[in-house]
């Protein structure tokens, strides 16, 4: 379960953190199998962590670890709200 800031909890979803990602990385040179690998990445990450319930600014930080991996410019594009809930397209 994701706790977001307003304190509801909703399920973990893998499309929401893919769809910002590719929103974010829309226009740039980055493909649909890196953005892929990056959600594939945080959530490993996650369950590494063993816990049931992760913060969405968590989420966000992991993903914006990943995506500067990627494309440092894709990481400017996100809103400050977006970078705890991501998702992106390729181009």
């Amino acid at each position: 379960m994701v706790i977001k800031n307003d304190g509801t909890r909703e399920a973990f979803s893998r499309e929401k953190i893919l769809n910002g990602v590719a929103a974010a990385c829309q226009k740039r040179p980055v493909t649909s199998e890196q953005l892929n690998k990056l959600v594939d990445n945080v959530e490993n990450r996650i369950r590494a962590k063993g816990v049931s319930e992760i913060y969405s600014k968590e989420i966000g930080e992991l993903v914006m670890d990943q995506l500067a991996d990627i494309d440092d410019v894709a990481t400017s594009a996100l809103p400050p709200s977006t970078a705890s809930s991501l998702t992106c397209p390729a181009s």
